[in-house]
């Protein structure tokens, strides 16, 4: 396998905890307490060459307890040989003001070809193809004063026949765009029932409206819930939308693969929606599989037919039955809403005939002289009714 797919990994060989330990680079002793939070300094590594580091961390608190953690981590050292494909491209600094430079570390450990386009919103500011060796090469991308908000730099490159992509947005921040907030006065403690009165200063370069909304709770109370976290909330607010106009593609290649970045991206933003007024449809629905409203409009087409029919046949029935008697209509309706009562049955007391209401809850019948008709539907009292020739009865 490995001398036809050198680069290709086998089995489990990318994984760091299997691998055999080098060297010890540096030990770190640090004393800790119950109050402040500690950091372990790791600028010893910045002197060290590109590759993965494991970290191991032991503790012990004064009643004699350990415990202990391992961690991986991986360096990148500038000019370096890259240690992983997946590192050919290393965004150093992706945060810039308007005219600053964006850099990144380009290389993929052999002599290959990489492209790179600057995009700024629908246009190709730029294209350029890099012949790099085996170490790392910097590159920087001058970002111009009118960039706009959506500025990004995209990257291409073909290795052992697999394809790998890089989108990297550029995030623009104008500090002369910025707030300076300070308190003029502030007590981070009060008595129950006491009053303060904070007073807040709020500066910029331009003359502009601001809002400001603050709120006051007791800490004691997270134990019950956690307080609401408006930083957290808000900070997806300004989130930058991704134009796929220009994205890369290859159906012809073996394997796809996009690269992962070295640094955090929130690759599931969390979004804010507006919930608008909607439409009562009354009960119908166009959801689930293909045609479903053509279905359901078959469906209560077929069954309205087959009514018109059972209506048709159950009156000459009654016709039949009574050739000297005389017709009698009328209409049932729901006394709730009078909404009409579709199906619903009227039966000739003493007889077997019985004729349905149409979809408007309407009904014809012959019935013999001193007829009384019964009318029953699901769910309500029937009712008797005595009807005299000529009538027009309606039924609530």
């Amino acid at each position: 396998f490995k001398q036809v797919f050198p680069d290709y990994v086998w089995k489990n060989e990318d994984e760091y905890s299997i691998w055999q330990k080098d060297k010890q680079v540096a030990k770190i002793e640090l004393k800790t307490d119950s109050i402040r939070q500690s950091t372990i300094d790791l600028s010893a590594l910045k002197q060290q060459l590109s590759g993965v580091y494991r970290i191991e961390i032991a503790g012990k608190n004064s009643a004699g307890d350990t415990i202990s953690q391992t961690k991986y981590i991986q360096v990148v050292a500038n000019t370096n040989q890259p240690q992983l494909i997946a590192d050919w491209i290393i965004p150093l600094t992706t945060q810039v003001e308007p005219g600053g430079k964006a850099i990144f570390l380009l290389g993929t450990g052999n002599e290959n070809h990489i492209l790179m386009e600057v995009l700024d919103d629908e246009k190709i500011v730029s294209s350029s193809w890099f012949k790099i060796g085996r170490n790392q090469l910097k590159e920087e991308v001058t970002v111009p004063i009118s960039a706009g908000k959506n500025f990004r730099v995209q990257f291409l490159t073909v290795k052992d026949n697999r394809l790998y992509t890089l989108v990297q947005p550029i995030k623009i921040s104008n500090k002369s765009n910025q707030l300076d907030i300070n308190f003029l006065s502030f007590r981070n403690l009060l008595q129950p029932g006491e009053k303060e009165q904070w007073k807040l200063q709020v500066s910029g370069d331009e003359k502009q409206s601001v809002e400001m909304l603050a709120a006051m709770y007791d800490a004691s109370l997270d134990d019950l819930a956690p307080a609401q976290n408006w930083w957290q909330q808000t900070q997806n607010l300004n989130q930058e939308y991704d134009l796929n106009n220009f994205n890369w593609n290859s159906y012809n290649f073996v394997n796809v693969t996009e690269s992962r970045k070295l640094f955090y991206f929130n690759y599931n933003p969390v979004l804010f929606t507006q919930q608008y007024e909607k439409l009562n449809l009354l009960g119908f629905n166009y959801y689930g599989g293909y045609n479903v409203v053509y279905d359901s409009f078959k469906r209560q087409n077929e069954l309205k037919k087959n009514l018109t029919i059972l209506i048709k046949e159950s009156y000459l029935q009654s016709v039949t039955a009574f050739k000297n008697g005389y017709d009698v209509t009328g209409r049932l309706v729901s006394a709730d809403d009078d909404l009409p009562l579709v199906g619903a049955l009227v039966m000739i007391k003493g007889t077997k005939i019985t004729v349905p209401t149409d979809i408007n809850g309407n009904f014809k019948l012959r019935v013999p002289d001193k007829a009384i008709l019964v009318f029953a539907y699901l769910g309500y009292s029937s009712q008797q009714i005595n009807v005299e020739k000529g009538q027009s009865l309606l039924i609530k």
